[in-house]
């Protein structure tokens, strides 16, 4: 048999950790599914990472959270930069209560084990995304 069905459960799973929450969660976790990198999704099908190398799974995660980081901090800059003092200082407190609920919700994914790793990052993946979704909509209000 190999190493495929493994590599293929590994992949099932971290496709589940981004593509339940979009179905339980409505259209604008679907939008921000597709934000994820063509980077990310080369990643994990190629190298030690497709053969199911978690380590390497991991490094795809990390890499990913890190591009939408970037993503989520411009939408940020973008949205406060057109925003009053007052309103700067709301959408700041806005951010710090949701990185904190962000973590706390995703940190329930961690169970010392490697796929509660890999749970773990797909979490903050996600969040991230629709984060970032929601800033943009933000924007459009302001």
């Amino acid at each position: 048999m190999g190493r495929a069905p493994c590599s293929s459960l590994l992949a099932a799973i971290v496709a589940s950790t981004l593509a339940i929450p979009a179905y339980a969660e409505g259209s604008a976790t679907k939008t921000a599914q597709r934000t994820l990198s063509p980077a990310y999704k080369e990643c994990l099908n190629t190298g030690d990472a497709r053969m199911g190398v978690m380590p390497a799974m991991f490094d795809c995660g990390r890499d990913e959270l890190s591009r939408q980081d970037e993503v989520l901090n411009s939408a940020y800059r973008a949205v406060r930069k057109n925003l009053t003092p007052a309103k700067q200082n709301q959408l700041q407190v806005l951010e710090r209560r949701w990185i904190a609920q962000r973590d706390k919700k995703c940190k329930a994914k961690l169970d010392g084990s490697q796929d509660g790793t890999l749970l773990w990052y797909g979490c903050l993946i996600h969040e991230t995304e629709r984060r970032i979704e929601w800033l943009k909509n933000f924007a459009r209000k302001a």
